[in-house]
């Protein structure tokens, strides 16, 4: 049985699947965002293993949206407590920041 393996990363309203060639794509457009003083609206939505959540940057517009309705599964809550440690769940957080945590998600579910 094959393993369904997903991560959409959207910035900003413009969406692409996550890979290593995606990952520069992310960081080069966040330091664009902040170095015009612009507000970095990020949705990561995971399906990998036992990681199906959905993460977001402090200025991303949910609509009145929480959480997913359920507590997290350990692996899950590792990664939100990973995603909430680099500040992205702020608005203040440095475009690397972004890219370590990706490049470990990467690692993780490929």
């Amino acid at each position: 049985m094959e393993t369904f393996i997903m991560i959409q990363i959207t910035i900003n309203g413009e969406q692409h699947e996550l890979t290593p060639r995606t990952l520069g794509w992310a960081t080069n457009t966040v330091k664009r965002l902040k170095r015009d003083q612009l507000a970095v609206a990020i949705r990561i939505e995971i399906h990998c293993g036992g990681l199906n959540m959905t993460l977001f940057s402090a200025d991303y517009p949910r609509g009145g949206g929480g959480g997913g309705g359920r507590m997290p599964n350990p692996d899950e809550g590792i990664w939100f407590a990973r995603w909430n440690e680099l500040g992205l769940s702020g608005a203040d957080f440095a475009p690397g920041q972004l890219t370590q945590f990706l490049a470990a998600l990467l690692k993780t579910c490929r």
